[in-house]
């Protein structure tokens, strides 16, 4: 998520006395929807979300941690996207009212859709709805103002940088 924070493996039936334990000793319980504010906010991607089978590692913006050189599986496909030229590529989306944009939700300029959501949340340190979206190409650079379209009517966002708490 961009926080401090661990990751614990136990069995099963030890789950109840280590949470317990955590929770004696201070801990405050939070649900997946504070993971993914803390998570979008920082510009982190999740799986099933900016990453599938689907959604190869170079659309995703993630291509700084894809060798260029080592042979891998995959590397072939990875390496053809690389000299192809995306088709897609995934971006911040900020809207400008506190309505929060969720996964699946068109992305529009000027009526035509370029895009969809693929994590949408609204941030208390922004107040607003923001998001990531994957859009065409060719509308993918910053600032760009864009609609998202949400139980049938547009509203106003702009497109951005993925870590919303630098790039805003």
């Amino acid at each position: 998520t961009g926080e401090d924070g661990f990751e614990l493996i136990m069995a099963a039936n030890d789950a109840p006395i280590v949470w317990q334990a955590l929770i004696d000793a201070g801990a405050v319980a939070c649900g997946l929807a504070a993971r993914d504010v803390l998570r979008v906010e920082a510009g982190l991607p999740l799986y099933g979300h900016e990453l599938t089978s689907e959604i190869n590692p170079i659309e995703a913006g993630l291509g700084w941690v894809v060798s260029k050189n080592k042979q891998f599986i995959g590397s072939d496909v990875i390496n053809q996207v690389r000299a192809d030229g995306l088709k897609r590529k995934s971006v911040g989306i900020v809207m400008e009212t506190r309505i929060v944009p969720r996964e699946g939700y068109p992305v529009l300029i000027d009526g035509v859709k370029i895009g969809s959501m693929s994590s949408g949340v609204f941030s208390p340190t922004l107040d607003r709805g923001i998001g990531f979206a994957f859009v065409a190409s060719e509308h993918s650079e910053p600032n760009h103002n864009v609609s998202i379209e949400i139980r049938e009517k547009l509203h106003p966002a702009r497109l951005s940088g993925k870590r919303f708490l630098k790039d805003t």
